[in-house]
């Protein structure tokens, strides 16, 4: 084995044995759930979110929560029907906490995530998507369906988005989509970020502005497609491109 190859290795046993000695609470969640799952909501006041879609018909779910007090943590994750509901939320006098979520979803199953401080992280989704994030960056791969990002503090990155209804938006920080196939509709808004999209060779309808900053665009303006690309920021530059 190579030195390179361990450092990876040594550094997740530090952080385990930190954890182990600093954090007073913790839970580990680990559940599948065989029935049918349409639609999942989840809310986590602090910590990371990784939903991943499947050909599954249920849902599995790896959840940890750590604190550095003795108070008793919990991850909730019950199934109602077909709606998935999951949070890890950090009780009163809990001290320093955080959460970590894995999911892995039904692939064409509605998804909605609200995020107070961290990060949020789809792939392979075909179903609708909500996220809301308070601090935190999202990142999409592969996912199509209509998506709507809102994310008050944070970078919204997508890579290989698919043909849909996406629409994305950010206080402060920057927006950047790579769509895979053209999308029907796709609207990136920031107020101080660089607005950055990129769509597959078509026919696009453009609504592009910049108050104070500069535009980039190298996509044809058709006023008859039925696709639209929709791209603001108030201060930030505004890229559109091939």
């Amino acid at each position: 084995m190579t030195r390179s190859s361990t450092i990876p290795r040594v550094a997740s046993l530090l952080f385990s044995l930190l954890m182990a000695g600093c954090s007073q609470g913790s839970d580990i969640e680990n559940r599948t759930f065989d029935a049918e799952v349409r639609r999942v909501v989840v809310d986590v006041a602090v910590g990371d979110i990784n939903v991943r879609g499947s050909q599954r018909v249920g849902a599995a779910l790896l959840g940890e929560m750590y604190s550095d007090t003795a108070m008793s943590l919990g991850i909730d994750a019950k199934l109602v029907d077909d709606t998935l509901h999951v949070s890890a939320n950090c009780p009163a006098g809990s001290g320093e906490c955080w959460a970590g979520l894995r999911l892995d979803v039904p692939q064409h199953a509605e998804v909605s995530i609200a995020a107070g401080h961290g990060d949020v992280d789809v792939t392979d989704l075909l179903g609708d998507l909500h996220v809301s994030t308070g601090a935190g960056s999202v990142v999409l791969l592969g996912v199509g369906g209509t998506v709507r990002v809102e994310a008050d503090g944070g970078d919204v990155m997508g890579a290989n988005l698919l043909r849909g209804d996406t629409w994305a938006t950010s206080e402060s920080g920057d927006i950047s989509l790579a769509f895979a196939e053209p999308p029907l509709v796709a609207g990136l808004g920031s107020v101080h970020g660089t607005v950055s999209l990129t769509v597959p060779r078509s026919q696009y309808d453009l609504f592009v502005d910049s108050v104070e900053g500069e535009l980039d665009i190298g996509v044809h303006h058709c006023r008859a497609a039925d696709q639209q690309l929709f791209a603001r920021s108030v201060y930030g530059d505004v890229l559109v491109h091939h």
